[in-house]
């Protein structure tokens, strides 16, 4: 499989995802993003069952993988629990921030993915893509030295797109090891298994803090809600996609290249300007991504399945 025209789709989706969660915030969100959150992952797992049911059209086969094990539900779990906070950090991260900052610091997700996808695989990046990493690091740097001397005071509110950074990275990485653990297996059924368990993992979270929620999970949504959604449940199918074929550094390197289009395209929409360090800093950071993007992705498959 081709992941570039993967990658390259999934930049424009998730560009769009944290546009279309940007305008909704004035100053606060009219709904709970963790209902928003459930639904998709509800949505998600519709489509993945939909399009495995599609699979036994005209051929016999068995409802449950001869590859299937139950190690395989433990194994989605664990990203499908990070990936829940993750989805509603996101809304928090985009709320607290200004598009400019978010999209630079969400950047940070390269630097966390590469490290713990060299703890979890033990395969070396090479120097090259060291390289593009260092570079990214470098426009994150200049962002925030800049935007501190310009604004007099350092805000500690980029700390919310950290956080949320490292739960998309441990998630991806997480994700990646328990797709490729059973390479066999359909990448369907592994989807299935993500979005049920973060289904239930989003359900929890809303019993715990907003259980009177549960009798009308939409209310405040807008046109723009249904539409993050939408756009969210696309990414979702892709992603797995991207990471069963290719590798999580590589997504996030891939989609780190939508923080320099966010800084670009957000001010079209939220008609909020970016500054020109903001501009500079998404060019360096572009620059560091297709350093490393001219590697390609690396092959873990089988470093996954020796665990």
């Amino acid at each position: 499989m081709d992941s570039g025209p993967t990658a390259g789709w999934r930049v424009f989706f998730s560009c769009a995802i944290d546009i279309s969660i940007a305008v909704q915030k004035q100053p606060d969100y009219s709904f709970n993003p963790v209902c928003a959150v459930l639904i998709t992952e509800a949505i998600k797992l519709c489509l993945s069952t939909a399009v495995y049911a599609a699979s036994f059209l005209g051929r016999a086969r068995r409802v449950v993988p001869a590859e299937f094990s139950f190690s395989d539900m433990l194994y989605m779990a664990v990203p499908a629990a990070i990936y829940s906070v993750n989805n509603i950090l996101v809304f928090h991260a985009i709320q607290q921030n200004s598009m400019s900052d978010f999209g630079i610091f969400r950047d940070t997700m390269i630097l966390w993915t590469a490290s713990l996808w060299r703890f979890v695989f033990k395969v070396p990046l090479g120097y090259t893509r060291l390289m593009g990493i260092v570079v990214v690091f470098m426009g994150l740097i200049v962002n925030k030295v800049a935007s501190t001397v310009s604004s007099g005071e350092i805000t500690w509110r980029f700390l919310w797109v950290v956080a949320m950074t490292l739960c998309n990275s441990a998630g991806s990485v997480a994700n990646e090891y328990a797709l490729k653990r059973n390479s066999g297996l359909d990448i369907n059924v592994q989807n299935m298994l993500l979005y049920m368990f973060g289904a239930l993992f989003t359900t929890a979270i809303l019993l715990l803090t907003d259980p009177q929620r549960f009798g009308s999970l939409s209310a405040g949504f807008s046109s723009p809600t249904w539409l993050t959604i939408g756009l969210q449940s696309i990414v979702g199918l892709l992603i797995a996609r991207l990471l069963k074929y290719s590798d999580a550094v590589m997504k996030s390197v891939a989609t780190c290249l939508r923080g320099p289009l966010v800084v670009l395209v957000s001010p079209l929409f939220t008609h909020v300007p970016s500054t020109a360090i903001s501009c500079l800093s998404a060019l360096i950071v572009a620059s560091g991504c297709l350093t490393y993007l001219t590697q390609g992705p690396i092959s873990a498959a089988g470093a996954a399945g020796k665990k």
